[in-house]
């Protein structure tokens, strides 16, 4: 009997329970469970528990049946609930305390689905949880008995008499919270990983990234101007530093434009372990391109995602090989969600969205032993502060190695380690900053016209950064109407990623004069430098961030960088984007100081961040107290890291030839039957990404547009036909008869 029960179809359940627990064991064994007061002979009952007892209940009748295609997916073929029950009474059996005994409970029963709040609940079906238990047979249960060293008696409602009472009685913190998901992590990591590699999975990448590796690239990078020299005496500085530091919270708060980005990968290199992951963090998805091609120059061979993972929904990484072959698409897919690689480059809203969640995160036990690099940190909305440090807080005290690196530290943690020497910047000062106050946007854009002209005629290279795309495409129009020059271009999330690249590419190559107008999509990780910056006011940290595209790397003496608050007949523009807060602080600053230089940056901003903290809510959300509750519902539906500012829209704009096959491709794999579910879902996800270059992301009403465009398959669709009045080449997208307005 035991030889025939399956798990899944190409798997026998006993051969899956074993590898399962096997791999918990291993995984679990590079975790430090003495923060949680855990001795490892402790944890090893536990993870034995979790891994024999995950799919217990697959050994019912129900579910061979269901696994054979002899019955229906139904109630009576969940296997969940009998195995969280079984699992809590193995536990007691092992003489684990109630409390862990629950966390038991309750990561067995949700490691398909999401977790519940911690706290009082129902068992529906009690009679067919009778009628499972009665067909699962002696022999496998006298195997699993065996295995755990214990006897079951599986008597299921004096066991649920006792959960439901430990679910009342005990005292729960945010250790708990982080110790419920690191275990359901261990086991959503074993079990997709047996499932897909049946007992074979791959070992850990050999390789990687390595201090002499960064130093001799670093090396070879030319000498020619004084930000060059710069550059260099901040990397070595900064590692000698680090020579001296203790603990494992650090910080790099430098300007823009000195190499930040060499200088976290090269401390990242000199901390992370044999075992470790370097997870690098960047606030947005468009930025990860840039630094995962600074990862891949370091390196003088190609690397596949073995070494490099670009994790993100656009991203198409490939694995070209294992122990053992190529891996076929659902053991990709479990590689990706394992984040089976020596560096992931991912987003702010992938880390913190895993951190703060309901639901199973199968990489996230590796952040155990992994160099977290949080880059441009100030992005990170005020009203999550708190619960981030507390969550940070702990994972450093668990082993992980924090950086915080940006050029304006907002102080999210506390007793951080300075890495970066301040004393070499004090000569820097490539900008001068003049705040003008406010102005109508009409007015804005007739100043914007003499401005260009003046700039034009001077032969410099001016930036325009607006608050909103409707802001920015409309003095783009103006402004190539009153001077009718060739050299202005636009930036835009309205224009196709495709032309944006394209864009961003041509900028950086010309050397003669040039208007850029543009939206905030420069303000971070875009190398580009210009002699004259306007910004419509924004926060303080964005300000900065615009500022340093302003004579960036020290081409000219002296950088302008003019802040206006632009209006409209309601009020300033910044605040249809951004929190009241933020500006007004901002505001109350500029005012105050009116003029100031680089050299004055860190004072400004570092005055800014306090007042913020003073006078705002650093847990808006009240996620702190959540988590000390196990609110697991809750805190999921409460952490946003981008707030919704209305409905957004994902359109797909058929451009080209390229965009037309894509399509056409992606319908295929739709209507294909032969595919299994499995194999559809993997095609559909890759093609999907190789169609993102021509996908922009609009905030309006998803019923107008699907009024009037094509929808199909879940895209929304600016056919070839439609072009001339959805979509523009320059100013990208948007209703040309002005009966839709972005």
């Amino acid at each position: 009997m035991l030889d025939r029960l399956k798990s899944h179809e190409d798997r026998y359940l006993i051969d899956h329970l074993d590898s399962v627990t096997n791999l918990m064991l291993k995984k679990g064994k590079l975790i430090n469970w003495e923060f949680f007061d855990l001795p490892w002979q402790k944890m090893e009952k536990i993870l034995k528990v979790c891994g024999y007892c995950h799919d217990y209940a697959k050994a019912t009748s129900y579910f061979q049946e269901y696994i054979e295609k002899r019955r229906k997916k139904g109630v009576e073929t969940n296997h969940a609930l009998l195995s969280a029950i079984v699992g809590f009474e193995a536990s007691r059996k092992l003489g684990l305390d109630g409390k862990t005994s629950a966390f038991i409970y309750l990561v067995i029963k949700h490691h398909h689905d999401r977790l519940d709040n911690f706290g009082p609940f129902e068992i529906e079906h009690m009679q067919i949880l009778q009628n499972q238990i009665k067909t699962i047979s002696d022999e496998f249960k006298r195997w699993v008995e065996q295995k755990l060293g214990i006897e079951l008696e599986l008597s299921l409602e004096n066991e649920i008499k006792k959960i439901k009472r430990l679910f009342l009685l005990n005292t729960v913190d945010e250790r708990d919270y982080l110790f419920v998901h690191l275990l359901l992590s261990l086991l959503a990591s074993a079990d997709m990983e047996d499932a897909a590699f049946h007992g074979l999975a791959p070992s850990w990448p050999e390789g990687g990234l390595t201090g002499s590796l960064i130093d001799n690239y670093v090396s070879k990078i030319p000498r020619k101007t004084s930000i060059d020299e710069l550059r260099q005496r901040f990397y070595k500085s900064t590692l000698e530093k680090l020579k001296k530091a203790a603990g494992n919270v650090f910080s790099v708060t430098a300007p823009t434009g000195v190499g930040k980005t060499l200088v976290n990968l090269r401390i990242a290199a000199e901390l992370v372990g044999e075992n470790g992951l370097i997870v690098y963090c960047l606030p947005f998805i468009s930025i990860i391109d840039q630094t995962v091609k600074v990862i891949e120059r370091l390196f003088s061979s190609e690397i596949d995602a073995n070494i490099l993972l670009p994790y993100h929904h656009l991203a198409d990484p490939e694995y070209k090989e294992y122990e053992y072959d190529k891996p076929n698409e659902q053991q990709t897919r479990v590689l990706i969600e394992d984040w089976h690689s020596k560096i992931v480059v991912t987003t702010f809203v992938s880390l913190f969205e895993s951190l703060f969640t309901n639901r199973k995160v199968p990489f996230l036990h590796k952040l155990s032993n992994a160099v977290i690099i949080l880059d441009e940190v100030q992005a990170v909305p005020y009203k999550y502060w708190e619960p981030i440090k507390i969550m940070l807080s702990m994972l450093s005290k668990l082993g992980t190695k924090i950086i915080l690196s940006t050029a304006t530290q907002p102080g999210i943690l506390d007793n951080c380690t300075e890495l970066a020497d301040r004393n070499l910047f004090k000569d820097l000062d490539r900008t001068k900053i003049n705040f003008c106050g406010e102005i109508f946007i009409e007015d804005f854009a007739e100043k914007l016209s003499k401005l260009t002209k003046e700039k034009l005629i001077k032969g410099q290279k001016m930036l325009v950064i607006c608050n909103t795309i409707r802001e920015s495409q409309n003095l783009y129009l103006a402004l190539r109407e009153a001077i009718g020059s060739k050299d202005i271009y636009y930036l835009s999330a309205s224009v196709i990623p495709k032309h944006r690249l394209e864009r961003i590419s041509k900028l950086k190559s010309l050397s003669k004069p040039v208007i850029c107008i543009s939206t905030q999509v420069v303000e971070a990780g875009v190398d580009l430098s210009f002699d004259y910056v306007i910004r419509d006011e924004g926060p303080m940290d964005s300000v900065v961030q615009a500022v340093g595209r302003c004579n960036r790397n020290f081409e000219k003496k002296l950088g302008i960088a003019d802040i206006f608050t632009v209006k409209d007949e309601r009020r300033a523009l910044s605040k249809y984007i951004y929190d009241s807060i933020n500006i007004d602080v901002t505001r109350r600053i500029l005012e105050k100081n009116k003029t100031f230089s680089e050299q004055q940056f860190h004072g400004v901003v570092e005055e800014y961040f306090q007042e913020i903290k003073l006078i705002s809510n650093q847990d808006k959300e009240n996620l702190c107290e959540k988590l000390r509750n196990l609110m697991f519902d809750e805190i999921a539906t409460s952490f946003r890291l981008i707030e919704d500012k209305g409905e957004t829209v994902a359109v797909y704009i058929e451009y080209d030839d390229e965009a037309i096959q894509l399509r056409k491709e992606y319908n295929q794999i739709v209507e294909d039957n032969s595919l299994t579910k499995f194999e559809k879902l993997a095609k559909l996800s890759k093609k999907y990404k190789q169609m993102s270059s021509y996908i922009v992301d609009v905030r309006i009403d998803k019923r107008l547009v699907e009024n009037a465009l094509v929808v199909e398959h879940g895209l929304i669709v600016v056919p070839s036909d439609q072009l001339d009045l959805w979509y523009d080449k320059t100013t990208g997208f948007g209703r040309k008869d002005g009966i839709i307005e972005i």
